[in-house]
């Protein structure tokens, strides 16, 4: 990855863009990532890739950042269920969202600073565990959006 476009950053405050928790919040010190705000609680996010074969790609999505009125607009979906105590409550939680939000190619919810729960299309979730070096929960799942756009575009 060459990297993301800049233009904008995460809400000042340690609340989400729609109120409830921050999902950058579950891990000290990292802003959201490099988006531009499209309305409040949603951020449009353009990730520019290099292919194998030297060409580039480039993948524009919607972020949102749960709870956001804005939710319906969501390539990507990011909701901070820190206080879950299980994976199965997270299961149960991600079913939710897919029903609800059907036109969301990548769900993370994150379950604390480094550990979350991301499903990408109608594929079965799974455990995704982040590195202190890593990016931000939010960058992560568009990121993930970006990969799985040029996989599926194909290199070139």
């Amino acid at each position: 990855m060459t990297g993301c476009v800049p233009g904008g950053g995460r809400s000042p405050s340690p609340r989400g863009p729609g109120g409830g928790p921050d999902p950058s919040s579950c891990r000290p010190g990292r802003g959201s990532g490099s988006a531009r705000s499209v309305r409040a609680g949603a951020v449009s996010v353009t990730v520019v890739m290099r292919g194998g074969d030297g060409s580039t790609v480039v993948d524009e999505h919607v972020r949102v950042e749960l709870p956001s009125p804005r939710a319906a607009l969501a390539d990507v979906l990011v909701v901070a269920e820190c206080g879950r105590s299980s994976w199965a409550g997270l299961g149960e939680r991600d079913r939710e969202l897919a029903a609800v939000h059907p036109g969301a190619l990548v769900t993370l919810i994150v379950r604390g600073p480094n550990l979350a729960l991301v499903r990408i299309g109608a594929a079965p979730p799974g455990r995704v565990r982040r590195g202190d070096a890593d990016p931000s929960w939010p960058r992560y799942a568009s990121i993930l959006h970006a990969l799985t756009v040029l996989g599926a575009a194909g290199p070139g």
